[in-house]
C-alpha cells in the first residue's frame, strides 16, 4: 500500500504527515489531491473548511463552499500549507468516529489491519 495513502485508521499524527508530505501546487487545482479531499471528502461530510492562521497572514477565516474555497486558492489567497492544514484537521474530524470505534472493539483493528488490497 502506498505510504501517501490515508488509510481509516491511521493516527492523527500519521495523518497530518500525509497531507503535509502531499504535492499540492500554490495556485493549482489541476491534479492537486489536497484540493480534491476538500471538494470531495470535507466540504460533503463537514459542510464548511476552516484555514486557520495568524493574522500577519490573512487571519482565520471559514469557507462554506468549494466553489469559494477554490476561487481563493487558485487566486493565491491560500498559502498550499494553510490548505494541508485544514484538510488535514477536517479529515481527522471525519474519522473521529472510527477511531473511537476502533477503540471500543480492537479487533474491529486487527481484522482492518490484516485486510490486503489485491487488484
Amino acid at each position: 500500500m502506498p505510504e501517501g495513502s490515508i488509510l481509516i485508521h491511521d493516527e492523527p499524527e500519521a495523518i497530518r504527515n500525509k497531507i503535509r508530505n502531499a504535492y499540492c501546487l500554490s495556485k493549482d487545482i489541476e491534479n492537486n489531491s489536497i484540493i480534491d479531499m476538500a471538494h470531495y471528502i470535507s466540504f460533503p461530510w463537514k459542510h464548511t473548511i476552516k484555514i486557520e492562521r495568524p493574522e500577519k497572514y490573512g487571519g482565520s477565516t471559514a469557507y462554506d463552499t468549494y466553489e469559494a474555497l477554490e476561487i481563493d486558492y487558485r487566486e493565491g489567497k491560500i498559502h498550499p500549507a494553510d490548505l494541508k492544514n485544514a484538510v488535514a484537521t477536517s479529515l481527522i474530524d471525519i474519522l473521529e468516529p472510527a477511531k473511537k470505534e476502533f477503540e471500543r472493539n480492537p479487533e474491529l483493528l486487527h481484522k482492518m489491519r490484516q485486510l490486503r488490497l489485491t487488484r
